[in-house]
């Protein structure tokens, strides 16, 4: 082989090969994040904290401004209310019309996972808080089966409420009681499994990534360790006799972070000196890529390590790790950028220093120092004392004996550096009074093209920061929260959404769907957006009354859909309070008739009813001639009757000479 040493052909490692490089990897990855990032984030912390500097003199100012502080918390509100403002923080995009429904079911319960069965707000806000203050913010999500156990008490029941009771699946009789009066008084425990996805933030020293890491999908190994009691060790699954002889670690509890944290750590727990079970050891769940097997390719493994010696505990492959994660501002190339921290805590510090010699010198200019003639008597206690109008007694004229020593305030000179320092620091953040809405005279005398131009370029930076966490941070936890309930949940399970009881069974449900995040960025502020709405309602309402809702432009689907932004807008994230959802199934009915069709179909109308009324006529003067004609056959009728018999008669007279007028004639007789 040209240009390098021979490589062997890779063989399966046992398990003391792969313990090497499994404790390798995790120590590299520790002292990466000890030795170069833990103390840009300890730092970071301790500024936000309005912590001293550890230069303050004795009988100096020692005024620390907080604008590392003021500026994360600026931004916050913000970002809040950008990924507030809609009841979808994101949505997934159906791969074809067959998977409309399918997206939508998917979007309302991937949503209701984060914003309803975990804290989505605290999540949301703390996520945030690391990633502007610790240079990268993370959580995890995970599928967890947690027990629940709950215990009631119930007096006066009779004995089909207490069946009704104990009937309940997976209920437990603690105690009972029969009282005199024939009723019962019991104590169940109910024992339930719940089952989902849980969201946890995750604390930037427990976090773990190599130092050659480009993001979180370009890695060689992430993850997370934390300290945790034997006892949690054991409810995992893990053997008491495996875990119990694992050696305790309190680096974390040492940590600069953990320290600049909070004041005071306690290190180790008492309650391990009489509970064993109790004593806390490091516990890590790693991610690595490691070509165990020996077929040439390194594969994703999640290795579970425990106790200072990261002694393996559990490996198996898997196809993805459970993080997600963001940064403010981005370095290429690079997982850790910059926060916004890390670009306010130079102007923190001159702003402190300038505040600070100020302060010192209103003090010297109020309050000047004393010269004091030494040959004359003089009380030095009195001189020395800070009390205000302190009484100092002389042998000769004060003026003789002590002076002022005058110092000029000139610190109003250096005023001016403040409001460049904040100048400096809307150019880098965008957080300004301007955008905050906080100073009434900072736009005052200024055009109103001028102040959307100011308002616009500060909050493209917040903006900035918006889409970086959108797209990093929310894309990956929500198509993980997805595959995740995709792989694990079997069985339906009913929500409550928009006042309603939903099943959701995502068991047929495609783990692959693409993200969309559904946030207002880059869409101007809120009064254009609402304009915008304004003129694509009235648009929509032109072509659905001109055209019908047989358009090919417009359907009532998206008519909804504007009047749910403009809901959003306002501040109601729930539009289904107002307007119904639209039935995507639902067929329109026809098309009305242009004007044509309408004249023509009225003038065969008319024609038709003008038949009706020819043929009505016709029918009408057929049934008179049918009655006349009736009318005149049995006129002749009566008439041939009548003359028959009035010729019969006449016959009759002739046969019979008349004396035997009526009598009857006899036919076929012998001749007389």
């Amino acid at each position: 082989m040209e240009g390098g040493a021979v490589v062997d052909r890779p063989e399966p490692m046992d398990d003391d090969d792969f313990q090497a490089i499994v404790a390798a990897a995790i120590t590299d990855a520790v002292s990466y994040q000890e030795e170069d990032i833990a103390p840009e984030r300890a730092k970071a912390l301790e500024y936000f904290l309005g912590k001293p500097f550890g230069d303050e003199q004795d009988g100096r100012s020692d005024a620390v401004m907080r604008e590392v502080r003021d500026t994360v918390e600026a931004i916050l509100p913000s970002l809040a209310r950008v990924f507030y403002s809609t009841s979808k923080l994101v949505e997934f995009v159906p791969h074809g019309p067959e998977d409309e429904a399918m997206a939508e079911q998917a979007t309302d319960y991937v949503n209701w996972i984060f914003f309803d069965r975990n804290p989505g707000w605290r999540n949301l806000i703390t996520w945030a808080k690391d990633g502007l203050l610790s240079k990268v913010g993370v959580v995890k999500y995970a599928w967890e089966r947690k027990r629940c156990v709950t215990t009631n008490r119930y007096s006066g029941l009779g004995e089909e409420e207490a069946l009704v009771l104990l009937s309940e699946p997976d209920v437990e009789v603690v105690s009972q009681d029969a009282a005199p009066d024939g009723t019962l008084s019991l104590e169940i425990r109910t024992v339930r499994w719940d089952e989902g996805v849980t969201i946890r933030p995750v604390p930037p020293e427990e976090f773990l990534i190599d130092e050659d890491a480009r993001s979180d999908t370009e890695f060689s190994l992430i993850g997370q360790r934390r300290e945790v009691t034997i006892s949690d060790l054991v409810a995992m699954g893990y053997d008491w006799d495996e875990v119990s002889e694992l050696g305790s670690d309190d680096s974390l509890d040492t940590s600069e972070e953990r320290l600049a944290r909070q004041d005071d750590v306690t290190v180790g727990n008492d309650a391990s000196v009489l509970d064993p079970a109790q004593r806390r050891v490091m516990y890590s769940e790693i991610f690595m890529f490691v070509d165990r097997d020996g077929d040439g390719i390194a594969e994703l493994r999640r290795v579970c390590v425990g106790g200072s010696a990261n002694k393996v505990l559990h490996d198996e492959p898997v196809d993805d790790h459970p993080f997600a994660s963001w940064t403010p501002f981005l370095t290429p190339h690079k997982f850790f950028g910059e926060s916004v921290a890390d670009v306010t805590m130079d102007l923190q510090r001159i702003k402190s220093i300038v505040v600070r010699q100020t302060l010192d010198n209103l003090v010297l200019a109020n309050d000047p120092g004393l010269a004091v003639d030494d040959n004359q008597l003089v009380d030095v206690n009195e001189v020395l004392s800070t009390d205000l109008g302190r009484i100092i007694r002389t042998k000769g004229p004060p003026a003789g004996v002590i002076a002022p020593v005058a110092v000029p305030f000139v610190a109003g000179q250096s005023l001016p550096v403040l409001g460049y320092l904040d100048e400096v620091k809307e150019g880098r953040t965008g957080v300004s009074k301007a955008t905050l809405g906080l100073d009434a005279d900072a736009l005052q005398s200024t055009t109103r093209a001028g102040v959307a131009a100011t308002i616009s370029g500060s909050q493209a930076k917040i903006e900035m920061l918006a889409r970086n966490f959108a797209e990093d941070g929310l894309v990956r936890l929500f198509r993980g929260i997805l595959r995740l309930i995709v792989q694990r949940q079997d069985r339906a399970k009913t929500i409550r959404l928009r006042g309603q009881w939903v099943p959701m069974d995502p068991r047929g449900w495609a783990a692959d769907m693409d993200v969309t995040v559904n946030v207002g960025l880059g869409r101007g502020t809120e009064e254009q957006r609402m304009q915008g709405l304004g003129m694509i309602l009235q648009a929509q309402r032109e072509i659905l009354g001109r055209f019908g809702l047989n358009n090919p432009l417009v359907t009532l689907g998206q008519l909804r859909d504007t009047l749910a932004e403009i809901c959003a807008i306002y501040g109601f994230k729930d539009a289904d309070r107002f307007f119904q959802r639209v039935d995507p199934n639902m067929q329109p009915p026809p098309p009305p008739p242009d004007a044509a069709t309408v004249k023509a179909q009225a003038d065969a109308q008319a024609e038709m009813a003008k038949l009706q009324l020819q043929a009505q006529k016709q029918q009408a003067e057929l049934r008179l001639k049918e009655r006349q004609l009736e009318a005149e056959m049995q006129l002749r009728r009566e008439q041939m009757v009548a003359e028959f018999q009035l010729k019969r008669e006449e016959m009759m007279m002739r046969l019979g000479g008349g004396s035997n007028l009526g009598a009857p004639v006899q036919m076929g007789g012998q001749a007389g």
